[in-house]
């Protein structure tokens, strides 16, 4: 069900996958363009169910995102163009 879901986004364009330079039994998976551009709305729905939920698999991610959005959008995306 996973790997379906998976091949669906890839196939909508909002990840892409390529082998582990490392292991090449891996693949990687990135966010293209059109997956960055949902990451701010997965942290709104983040912060929502936080609120409205009754609590928070990523506590830490949830108030980092009430500090400074746009700070933790810029760390997200260079720890993923780092690796």
């Amino acid at each position: 069900m996973l790997s379906e879901r998976l091949q669906r986004l890839e196939d909508e364009g909002v990840v892409t996958r390529r082998r582990d330079p490392e292991d090449g039994r891996r693949r990687i998976v990135e966010p293209t363009e059109k997956g960055w551009a949902l990451v701010p709305v997965l942290l709104e729905l983040a912060i929502w169910g936080t609120d409205h939920g009754g609590g928070s698999s990523h506590p830490e991610l949830v108030a980092a995102a009430r500090q400074d959005r746009e700070a933790l959008l810029a760390l997200l995306r260079a720890q993923a163009t780092s690796t």
